[in-house]
């Protein structure tokens, strides 16, 4: 019934260059997982910056210091990722502890993708004395994987950003055989695209959509570093860039095609409201210009993205791994010889003392809990940032049924919503941009919602959400026949304090005045 609408064909070229580098690579000895001052995981143990972990999202940072790598000679490729002489087939040579000195004991708060990578780094660096300290009964954070009527899925981080290897997470899920095989990359422009009375949106429109749509977001990108752009575009949300640069290319346009353009435009932005988890009129063109992926496409992984996490925490001896323990102090800068500089308590009582400790809670917990969880209190400017970034919301829903009433492969559907049908922000479903087959399930549908009708989807009840999927469905697809799903599975990061973060507007102004004084 829904047709594909293939692969875009730059996009292919490149995904097949990236993966020939990388299977060249894999032959020589080389699929390492890659840990370099150029693409660190380290810099995600640190609450500001744990975003960078769940996507493999990278930036330059020169240093580690105390964790730095012998190595001195980095080559670039094509100004994308750096190629080490060290790399062996496990990781590159790292400045190990010194046998003389006695090991740091370790607390860290947290284990998921953050804190599980932190206790990998410290043991590669000989730092073996370590506990982690989960709140929840499991392991992952929002890396979380669920059995849904005997298959898994996805609740979570789902798929890995950047097959590259330049990745460290795409070298671990190599070499420990987590991908598909062969690899199934995600393609950017997958899928039907349908208005929602259910007219389908021709060939040659979609793909002047999408030229139009990659033409923006390289415009966007341009932004970072260019201090002239910047301070142009410094009250700018990215909607605002977005929708002028719109009309500016559809200005040469027929009123009809126009319009055709424009709202399947909408669809890709609803699927850049899902990715970002916020209305993007909050957010800032400048600062999302600054995020700086892995190439290399994005990869699904067969048993979903929790083998990452188990094979992160394998590293880990199972005794330093404890579950169920809610922290509710930190007690750092301490003087005490005999605790230790650092004591952290649990709400049952429990006390982990140690010299050092690595927080990588959400930004949603701090935000909650920062000024009762900390003495003495972090320094003003972390708690400036923690109070100043804003979270988003990002919540996935799945729709089991009975039989698929779609062609497997096939099952793929954008939803192009004209100007009129947004501006109705009581409807919820108007924020669902794709309806997917879900992977690994082939009588499930998914999509990923974002922003405040993330919010809506965690309080409405099952009943409810498959009423109003089944009603888009049979507009979208002139099909009054299709059935209902019999099951609804959901996500719930919002009422868990989460999710995704991203300044505010608002917060860039406060910080570019609080300089000013």
């Amino acid at each position: 019934m829904l047709k594909d609408s293939g692969e875009n064909g730059m996009n292919n070229a490149r995904h097949r260059e990236d993966f020939t580098q990388y299977d060249t690579a894999r032959r020589h000895g080389n699929a390492c997982f890659m840990y370099s001052h150029y693409n660190d995981l380290w810099l995600g143990v640190l609450s500001e910056g744990n975003r960078f972990l769940a996507s493999g999202h990278h930036q330059h940072h020169q240093g580690n210091g105390y964790f730095s790598l012998t190595c001195n000679k980095q080559k670039e490729d094509d100004n994308r990722f750096p190629r080490c002489e060290k790399i062996t087939k496990t990781s590159c040579t790292f400045d190990r502890l010194d046998p003389a000195i006695k090991a740091p004991r370790v607390v860290i708060v947290g284990a998921g993708i953050a804190g599980l990578s932190a206790a990998h780094r410290l043991h590669q660096c000989g730092i073996r004395d370590v506990v982690i300290l989960e709140a929840a009964n499991r392991l992952g954070g929002r890396a979380y994987t669920c059995t849904f009527e005997g298959h898994s899925v996805d609740l979570g981080a789902q798929w890995i950003k950047g097959a590259t290897i330049a990745n460290p997470v795409f070298n671990l899920a190599s070499q420990e055989k987590l991908l598909l095989i062969p690899t199934d990359l995600v393609k950017p422009f997958r899928g039907t695209f349908i208005h929602s009375d259910g007219t389908p949106v021709p060939d040659e429109i979609r793909d002047k959509s999408a030229r139009i749509y990659r033409t923006i977001l390289c415009h966007v990108k341009e932004l970072y570093g260019d201090p002239d752009e910047t301070a142009i575009h410094l009250d700018n949300s990215i909607w605002t860039f977005i929708m002028k640069h719109i009309e500016l290319e559809t200005s040469g346009m027929g009123a009809a095609e126009a319009e055709e353009v424009k709202n399947v435009l909408s669809a890709m932005m609803n699927c850049l409201k899902s990715s970002l988890g916020a209305d993007l009129r909050d957010v800032p063109v400048d600062l999302h210009a600054c995020s700086r992926p892995c190439l290399g496409g994005d990869t699904y992984l067969r048993d979903g993205f929790q083998s990452v996490v188990e094979a992160m925490a394998n590293v880990v001896p199972k005794e330093s791994i404890k579950l169920s323990q809610e922290v509710c102090s930190i007690k750092w800068a301490n003087t005490s010889h005999e605790e230790g500089r650092v004591v952290v308590k649990t709400i049952d009582g429990n006390a982990y003392n140690g010299d050092y400790v690595i927080v990588t809670v959400s930004l949603g917990v701090m935000k909650d809990r920062h000024e009762k969880l900390f003495c003495p209190m972090l320094p003003d400017r972390k708690v400036e940032a923690i109070e100043r970034i804003a979270f988003g919301n990002i919540n996935r829903v799945y729709l089991l049924y009975d039989k698929p009433f779609w062609i497997k492969g096939e099952g793929t559907l954008r939803i192009c919503w004209s100007a009129d049908e947004l501006a109705d922000a009581d409807k919820w479903v108007r924020s669902i941009g794709l309806i997917e087959e879900a992977p690994g399930h082939p009588k499930a549908l998914m999509f990923s919602i974002g922003g405040p009708s993330a919010i809506c989807v965690e309080q409405l009840s099952e009943r409810c959400i498959a009423r109003d999927v089944t009603n888009l469905l049979h507009l979208a697809l002139n099909e009054p026949s299709l059935p209902t799903p019999n099951k609804i599975m959901r996500s719930s990061y919002v009422l868990q304090t989460s999710c995704i973060l991203f300044d505010t507007i608002n917060a860039v102004q406060l910080c570019l005045q609080a300089a000013a004084a």
